[in-house]
């Protein structure tokens, strides 16, 4: 549709200037013509794109779905793997709550919620990560992973200091509440934003985190201040939780990460879409490249999640299920990057054939 039109400007410019008319007039009178023509246009692409959508949806979830079946050749073992880990991680987590929810609650143990409630979000993010590695986004995975690490990091600290940081990790949410409620009235009355919270919600959110406050302290208001009396600090930062968990080693990746998250300079060709690639290119679609870390980062960290889950209430079967994913999840990477190495390598001496036959 796009290109049929700059056809039509193009073929009115050149009639002008057939005409005489310099470029520059040639060019003005081309915008004066669309912009008067411009409702008429708008109606005519909308009427032609709605009659053309049913085929244009259909073609390009036909080419979805097979690529979607040559990405699952080239990738079919570590997808197999990676699916175990994520079932048995499931159903882990699951008779893990069933089993020990009640005695939980009668015990307040808000490790026990704050660690089970961060484990099935991590379930959930890998699940998601898995979609979008089959799908054929090796970087939108790769960012799951990203808040998969984050819900680690938390877990390892919460587990590591006890009840009274799982339970002000619990009572944060209401302080981000009220600060959520606050940004969002602000902006009551711009285009997308039509209701608000009422003065008396906020006031009740506002009392009810006075009261947090004044039984946790006042660093309950600032983002990780839950963590805050453990690192001595009134406004932590996740790095310092990342290094007082014991992984700030995992930093780099972790920023790695990051870089497809926000909207920081990255040259194309860097994401891992194109890690194949033979030149620069903007990836905009799937691409059956790039699986290797995303895969193999998922793995470990819903199996080391898992295990950090299992140990809040520890048994013997927790122990040996602990075993059985870091089995599965240990073998993630090399079948991803054993896979990756033969198909590209197959690929590429087709590649080279065909152009060898070419050339004669």
């Amino acid at each position: 549709m796009i290109s049929d039109l700059d056809d039509q400007i193009h073929d009115f410019v050149e009639d002008m200037l057939a005409k005489g008319k310099t470029l520059d007039q040639a060019t003005a009178l081309a915008g004066e013509v669309i912009e008067q023509s411009f409702p008429e246009i708008y109606k005519a692409t909308v009427a032609a794109l709605d009659q053309s959508r049913p085929s244009m949806l259909k073609r390009a979830r036909t080419d979805q779905a097979q690529f979607e079946k040559r990405n699952l050749r080239r990738w079919r073992k570590a997808f197999d793997l990676i699916d175990v880990v994520a079932e048995i991680a499931g159903e882990v987590g699951g008779a893990f709550n069933e089993h020990h929810r009640s005695t939980a609650l009668g015990d307040r143990d808000y490790v026990f919620e704050a660690v089970v409630s961060l484990h099935a979000r991590s379930l959930l993010m890998a699940r998601e990560a898995i979609h979008l590695c089959k799908g054929g986004y090796a970087d939108g995975a790769l960012s799951r992973w990203r808040s998969m690490h984050e819900c680690k990091v938390v877990a390892i600290f919460i587990a590591a200091h006890g009840q009274e940081v799982a339970h002000r990790y619990l009572a944060s949410f209401d302080c981000a509440a009220l600060k959520a409620a606050r940004e969002l009235n602000k902006v009551v009355g711009l285009p997308g934003y039509d209701e608000g919270f009422s003065a008396e919600e906020i006031t009740q959110l506002e009392q009810h985190v006075a009261a947090i406050c004044n039984e946790m302290g006042p660093e309950m208001r600032n983002d990780y201040g839950w963590a805050g009396k453990v690192l001595k600090s009134p406004k932590p930062t996740f790095a310092s939780i990342e290094a007082a968990a014991g992984l700030a080693h995992e930093r780099p990746r972790y920023r790695w990460a990051s870089q497809h998250t926000h909207a920081s300079a990255r040259p194309p060709g860097r994401l891992l879409g194109a890690v194949e690639a033979l030149q620069p290119l903007h990836v905009v679609g799937p691409s059956n490249s790039g699986m290797v870390d995303p895969l193999q980062f998922v793995a470990l960290t819903l199996a080391e999640i898992t295990k950090i889950m299992l140990s809040v209430r520890p048994t013997i079967d927790g122990q040996m299920y602990g075993a059985v994913l870091d089995h599965y999840a240990g073998q993630v990477g090399a079948t991803a990057l054993s896979e990756e190495e033969a198909s590209l390598k197959k690929a590429r001496a087709i590649v080279e054939r065909q152009q060898g036959a070419s050339g004669r």
